[in-house]
């Protein structure tokens, strides 16, 4: 019974490690980092953090105004008594302080992950003093996508590599989440960001012109969610302009057999 028990918390331990590194990601944005945390917010966003050098030894840690914006778009006004004193109370507890509209603190280099984790949790906290939306449903964009390009594989009873390394010119492995080796190689990213897509964007665009100039006939594939993904104009041209395919979700089948049948 002891082994038994003791496997299973070790199977949920590494399920759940997996899961929380899956979701985690960061990305360069300017001279720092933007780092979307296994956390969402009262409106099922991930939270994003920013991370910007102020010297080689200090860093602003900062949400950027995302927060305190998204109260204040609400009817929640930062500069209201109530709020004002509930964000200096929560600011004490988390270790930020407020400047403007921005929740921010300095943190030492090397990083300390356990001060990005509170600042984040603080984050997540204050964003539930927003209003609730009647109605409105989330999900994770990321899983949802991966579900439908799964099920297309599978109904075609093909079976695409996962989370597969290609090499391009200039870096030596380039991941996809999906690589189909058929007639025409296809390579398939879903966009698992839901928001500041357009540092996500940039990086993608340089990689897949990477793997087009190391492999001329691949087939560069990305697939998106617009009712839960914040999109602007520029990072919808970077995907049209590199990528072969780049449909919303739900045109996911559609595109993949116009493109492999060809």
């Amino acid at each position: 019974m002891t082994n038994t028990h003791n496997d299973m918390k070790q199977l949920l331990r590494d399920g759940l490690t997996s899961f929380w590194g899956e979701q985690l990601q960061i990305e360069p944005e300017g001279q720092g980092l933007a780092v979307a945390m296994p956390l969402m917010d009262s409106s099922g966003w991930q939270v994003v953090v920013h991370l910007a050098p102020l010297t080689p030894t200090q860093w602003l840690l900062s949400d950027q105004g995302a927060t305190l914006g998204m109260l204040d778009d609400a009817g929640k006004h930062p500069e209201g008594k109530g709020l004002r004193e509930v964000v200096a109370s929560q600011g004490r507890v988390y270790g930020f302080e407020r400047d403007g509209l921005v929740l921010q603190r300095t943190v030492r280099f090397p990083f300390d992950p356990a001060e990005i984790q509170i600042f984040a949790e603080g984050l997540a906290a204050l964003s539930h003093l927003c209003p609730k939306r009647k109605g409105v449903v989330t999900t994770h964009a990321a899983q949802r996508i991966a579900d439908r390009i799964s099920r297309y594989f599978y109904d075609k009873q093909w079976t695409p590599k996962r989370h597969h390394k290609l090499a391009g010119v200039v870096e030596t492995a380039i991941e996809v989440d999906f690589y189909w080796e058929g007639a025409r190689p296809l390579a398939l990213q879903p966009v698992g960001r839901t928001r500041h897509l357009r540092s996500y964007m940039e990086q993608w665009g340089w990689r897949w012109t990477d793997l087009k100039n190391a492999h001329p006939d691949l087939v560069k594939a990305m697939v998106f969610d617009p009712d839960a993904q914040q999109w602007d104009t520029d990072s919808m041209r970077i995907g049209e302009e590199v990528c072969d395919i780049f449909v919303p979700v739900y045109e996911t089948e559609e595109a993949l057999d116009g493109m492999l049948a060809a």
